[in-house]
Parts: C-alpha cells; sequence; structure tokens
C-alpha cells in the first residue's frame, strides 16, 4: 500500500475520532443539565412511580457524576474541539460550507468564517480600530454560540441571507446597528464578501 494511502486513511481515521470525541463530549456536557433535572425531581414527592425509591438511593452517586462533569469544563472543552476540527478539517470555508458541516460543528464553523474575515480585514487596521473590529466580531461571535443552530440557520434563510457579506451586515444590523464610525468603511467592505 503506497504510503500516501496510509497517511490519507491515518488522517480519516483522526478525523472520524476527533468528531466521534466531539458527539459524545456534548451528550455528556447535556448529561450535567439532565442530572441537575433528575436530582431536582427526585425531591418532588408528587411522582408516584412505585420505583422512584429505588432511583432516590443513587442520589448521592448522581450527584458525584453531575459535581464529577461539572469540574470537567466540558462545554468549554467541546467548544475548543469543534473550532480545531473546522480549523484543521475545513479550513477555508464558505457560508454554504459553513451550513453544510454537521450540526455539532455549525457554531464552530461561523466562528472560524467570522474570525477569518476580522483577521484579513484587520490586518490593514490600526491598533484601535483592530480593537473595535474584534470586539464587534466577539459579539457577533458569542450571539451565534448562544443561539440553537436550527433556529439560528432558518433565520438566515428567512432573511435571504446567502453570502458572507450577508451574513456580516445582518450581524452587524441584528446586534450593533451603530457601531463606531472609524468601522464604517471596513464594515463596508466586509459586506461585499462572497
Amino acid at each position: 500500500m503506497p504510503n500516501h494511502t496510509k497517511e490519507r486513511r491515518a488522517a480519516d481515521n483522526n478525523l472520524e475520532a476527533a468528531i466521534l470525541l466531539h458527539d459524545m463530549m456534548s451528550i455528556a456536557g447535556a448529561a450535567i443539565d439532565a442530572l441537575h433535572t433528575i436530582l431536582h425531581l427526585l425531591n418532588r414527592n408528587d411522582i408516584t412511580w412505585p420505583t422512584i425509591r429505588d432511583l432516590q438511593d443513587y442520589s448521592n452517586d448522581l450527584v458525584s457524576a453531575r459535581d464529577s462533569l461539572s469540574n470537567a469544563e466540558l462545554p468549554e472543552l467541546t467548544r475548543d474541539l469543534a473550532i480545531w476540527l473546522v480549523e484543521r478539517h475545513y479550513p477555508h470555508a464558505t457560508l454554504n460550507a459553513v451550513r453544510a458541516l454537521k450540526p455539532g460543528l455549525r457554531q464552530a464553523g461561523f466562528e472560524c468564517l467570522l474570525r477569518n474575515c476580522c483577521d484579513r480585514e484587520g490586518e490593514a487596521l490600526s491598533e484601535a480600530q483592530d480593537r473595535l473590529l474584534l470586539s464587534l466580531v466577539d459579539k457577533w461571535i458569542e450571539y451565534v454560540w448562544d443561539h440553537d443552530m436550527d433556529d439560528f440557520v432558518q433565520r438566515l434563510d428567512s432573511n435571504g441571507i446567502a453570502t458572507t457579506g450577508q451574513l456580516i451586515s445582518w450581524l452587524s444590523t441584528e446586534l450593533d446597528p451603530f457601531p463606531d464610525k472609524s468601522l464604517a468603511a471596513i464594515l463596508k467592505k466586509m459586506q461585499s464578501l462572497a
């Protein structure tokens, strides 16, 4: 077997393993909320399920599991892994490429897309303008991460957003319709992106 084929197979296996790790970390992160809800419900007296006492016997174990998962910083690490996957395996993403990513990676795709735009345009800016632009892009990114991706993509679709420039224009209008005047020219340039 040629060496390049082995390298390609190893890279494919690495990607598959990293995506599986991301998926499992996402599930474990969701388990923190689920455990919190279970523990809350176990304290209620109005659930008449006869076997609930058996589950209540495991309350301390459930508390320990929740605390252990909470200490693992899974949401932050899962986000970091998603960004790493997108940067490493989907580096030159367009808006359409980001939309095509599997759901667990879309937010990271949007973050990388917006950061790349900021990095490209920020090179020609003064230090003060660069800080302002970075602050604005960080606000856009947090907006992306704070929203359900299906709803977010549906909003993009319902607003006819098909290009990166349209996304930037929409985010600008949605989050900060009156950005610092020193960014006006750079935002206008960014809004013309394909």
